[in-house]
């Protein structure tokens, strides 16, 4: 399942407030925002753009659980967190994404 997308934005003056709304949205749990304006995609393809610690995160969480999954485990601890199936395949669909968006 993928996280939603969040509504537009239109007040296209208050780039202030853009940006405040788009991390809250991000934080909220949304992968993305429609946009209304081509002064808008910058700023939220940046907001959504996952940062160097989440990607390095995900490349730990992906590498532990195939090494865990060798060894027939199916829940393991990274970084102080209980990783499962839901959690492991998360972190690879976030590597696949950046990968995408890198080879553009």
């Amino acid at each position: 399942m993928e996280n939603p997308i969040d509504s537009p934005w239109f007040h296209f003056k208050e780039t202030e407030a853009f940006s405040r709304a788009l991390e809250r949205s991000r934080r909220g749990g949304f992968q993305g925002r429609c946009c209304v304006h081509p002064d808008q995609i910058a700023p939220v393809n940046e907001a959504y753009m996952p940062g160097a610690g989440e990607v390095a995160s995900a490349e730990r969480i992906v590498a532990a659980f195939a090494e865990a999954e060798k060894r027939g485990a199916a829940a393991i601890q990274v970084d102080g967190q209980m990783i499962d199936y839901p959690i492991a395949h998360r972190a690879r669909k976030l590597i696949e994404a950046v990968g995408k968006l890198k080879r553009k």
